[in-house]
């Protein structure tokens, strides 16, 4: 199996200090930077992503997440267009599992244990408007201060972002992943 399969890496450098879902529109620059994942540069098509969101702040503090897929539209004598696509959307409660101090996830920082869908395609039925009937995403949410997580198929996209919005306190976001090949 793929050693790049298996690694759990951090999302982000930086934890995204954010008061609002930035607006993402089509656009002629290439998505890059921090919270950007370049899929098309990696040497395997990953088929499952796994998704644990982390918080730095207070217990319950919650900040909501989007997950945005890129593609690039190629057309002969134009210019390229980037446009984005919203996989889903969810609501993230920081529990008392933290870290451990100078290691990948800090013992100021917080696991979520609630994870509640607000826009995503779930257990074959619509949540949110325009979505289809099928399952594209598993949610692991124990509301019991154990940390819990996503799975999602990140459906051939280009580029993955992922954005936050504070909603509850003022924790600052980022997450830990995974690809999986089943």
């Amino acid at each position: 199996m793929n050693q790049l399969v298996r690694a759990v890496r951090r999302w982000r450098a930086t934890n995204e200090n954010a008061s609002g879902f930035a607006s993402k529109i089509p656009t002629i620059t290439e998505p890059s930077g921090d919270g950007i994942l370049d899929l098309a540069k990696m040497s395997i098509v990953p088929k499952l992503l796994k998704i644990w969101p982390i918080l730095l702040g207070a217990d319950d503090d919650v900040s909501s997440m989007r997950l945005i897929g890129w593609h690039q539209c190629l057309l002969a004598g134009s210019t390229t267009l980037w446009f984005p696509t919203i996989i889903g959307e969810f609501v993230c409660t920081a529990s008392t599992a933290v870290g451990i101090a100078a290691a990948a996830v800090l013992d100021t920082e917080r696991f979520c244990d609630t994870i509640t869908p607000v826009a995503a395609r779930i257990e074959d039925y619509v949540i949110g408007a325009g979505t289809a009937l099928m399952s594209d995403v598993a949610i692991l949410s124990p509301a019991n201060n154990t940390p819990g997580h996503i799975i999602l198929a990140p459906r051939a996209f280009e580029k993955l972002e992922l954005t936050s919005d504070q909603t509850t306190g003022t924790a600052t976001f980022n997450a830990l992943y995974a690809f999986l090949e089943e």
